[in-house]
């Protein structure tokens, strides 16, 4: 007697390639800034904005908090827009260099100066003004965050 199995059709698996910068950036811990040297992963994820160009770990905890509904901690990997111009950046996320170190901060514009606050009001010290640093760069808009095989998108 014959058998016949059908087989269930699978749902697509999409495999999304970025390069992730072996730099990781700082929130709450100090890091130098930016280097060439990044490997390319894949990620097999759901839903991830076409914006998205590369992947930066976060070292640290300054993110971590109800504002960011706990996402971004230690080893949390986020997606970066480089395209800053196309943003309104105040209250949105950033890695920006600043003073030579790569940073994970909310990006506030004040009065007379840009405020790269931390959404952890215990690394409250680790806040930088622009004034700070009038060389420093915004490199890029945090997406969100890859988790467990999602794209989970920042506030």
């Amino acid at each position: 007697m014959d058998h016949i199995f059908k087989m269930k059709p699978e749902e697509p698996t999409i495999i999304y390639r970025f390069p992730v910068f072996q730099q990781e950036a700082a929130a709450g811990v100090g890091r130098l800034d930016i280097s060439d040297a990044y490997s390319m992963e894949e990620f097999v994820v759901d839903n991830i904005p076409n914006e998205a160009v590369f992947v930066m770990k976060i070292a640290g905890d300054s993110m971590y908090d109800e504002k960011t509904d706990y996402l971004i901690h230690t080893g949390s990997k986020v997606l970066i827009d480089p395209k800053v111009s196309k943003y309104n950046l105040d209250e949105r996320i950033v890695i920006a260099n600043f003073k030579g170190k790569t940073i994970c901060k909310r990006y506030i514009v004040k009065d007379t100066y840009i405020l790269f606050q931390s959404d952890n009001d215990a690394f409250e010290k680790e806040n930088r003004k622009s004034t700070d640093d009038p060389n420093h760069k915004v490199v890029g808009v945090v997406l969100g965050v890859i988790e467990n095989e999602k794209f989970i998108p920042v506030k």
